[in-house]
């Protein structure tokens, strides 16, 4: 690992302690809640680095994906979102987290809001009753507290254990 932060500037070096400190909570999610959220992440994850690379390439013909800033987006972007969300609301959510509210901004670091964040709140005003309803419509029972400790509480990706 001290190879590896050798080799990396300081925005790389952020990002990838970034990325390492989000695997406990990624690999609980995929844990808690399977497939949904592996697809999720990857969904998120593909669609932030595609956005990236388009928005580069067409503005001054450069990739520009050392920074790995596309990838702790689109992590942090899928950890937010619930696990019963359909892919295609997840690209839409990346797509605008990545292209609205972090490339028109300059980028890494030129952003005034967090582009997760504010991807989610676009989905929440676009799509409240999706993203509120569990999948398949059924009704939620109030889980107990022992059960929110472990995870078997509906919730985030994020929130495994909330």
């Amino acid at each position: 690992m001290n190879n590896l932060s050798n080799n990396l500037n300081l925005k790389n070096k952020t990002m990838v302690e970034v990325i390492i400190a989000t695997l406990p909570t990624v690999a609980a999610s995929m844990y808690f809640y399977k497939f949904d959220a592996v697809k999720i992440i990857l969904a998120s994850v593909i669609t932030s680095i595609l956005c990236e690379v388009i928005w580069n390439y067409g503005r001054d013909k450069k990739l520009k994906l050392k920074d790995l800033s596309s990838v702790v987006t689109g992590i942090l972007f899928a950890l937010i979102l619930p696990s019963h969300l359909p892919i295609w609301i997840v690209v839409i959510g990346a797509i605008f987290s990545n292209i609205f509210v972090k490339s028109f901004f300059g980028g890494y670091g030129g952003n005034f809001m967090n582009p997760a964040a504010v991807g989610k709140v676009f989905l929440i005003t676009s799509w409240a009753a999706i993203i509120a309803k569990p999948s398949g419509g059924e009704t939620v029972q109030a889980a107990s507290l022992m059960d929110k400790f472990l995870g078997a509480a509906s919730g985030n990706l994020g929130e495994v254990s909330v």
